[in-house]
């Protein structure tokens, strides 16, 4: 379960069991006690009663970014704009043939993509991503020397970042497209 900023993990055993005997129980209470992350409680609501041990993990409050990137240079700079800012962490991808494997598996908060990539431009990755339907809603940002704005919202780019940029242009971009991609009653830009 996924309470407010935590993720809840339930484990049950049956309340019939005496709890000296089971010794895995007792060790995960104790590491979950050390490490300050559990409330044990008892169900008495069904037949027979079970005790819960409850963990809860706090979830990462940095948000995932994709940079779907081939120079490895550009990736280091975006790295270290990131680290800075506290809000974002980043995956790295520099083979865009993996990039759409990367984004079904991450279910990043934003995907920055470059436009020119061997074997795989950025314009043929984004047309993958709005295309299938685990990726689609995840807002794409075009990172490129080339200028294509028009092309880019035309082909469901939620932002477009020109090259080169500051870490201050980089982050605004990325706060922008992230909360309105968050937003139920978000309407695309038209900017």
């Amino acid at each position: 379960d996924v309470l407010g900023h935590d993720v809840a993990l339930r484990l049950f055993r049956p309340g019939d069991v005496p709890q000296s005997g089971d010794e895995e129980w007792v060790t995960i209470q104790q590491l979950a006690g050390a490490l300050n992350i559990f409330a044990a409680v008892r169900l008495q609501e069904g037949e027979p009663a079970c005790d819960v041990l409850e963990i809860r993990l706090p979830l990462s409050e940095t948000r995932c970014v994709l940079l779907v990137e081939d120079n490895v240079d550009a990736i280091g700079l975006v790295e270290r704009y990131l680290e800075r800012s506290g809000e974002f962490h980043l995956v790295a991808v520099r083979d865009p043939g993996d990039a759409l494997k990367h984004a079904v598996a991450l279910r990043p908060a934003c995907i920055l993509l470059d436009v020119m990539m061997p074997e795989h431009d950025g314009w043929e990755l984004l047309g993958l991503f709005k295309a299938n339907p685990e990726t689609a809603h995840i807002p794409v940002v075009i990172s490129s020397v080339i200028r294509g704005h028009d092309l880019a919202r035309a082909l469901g780019a939620a932002g477009v970042l020109p090259k080169p940029y500051s870490a201050a242009q980089l982050i605004e971009t990325l706060r922008s497209v992230t909360v309105q991609s968050a937003s139920p009653s978000a309407s695309p830009s038209t900017d």
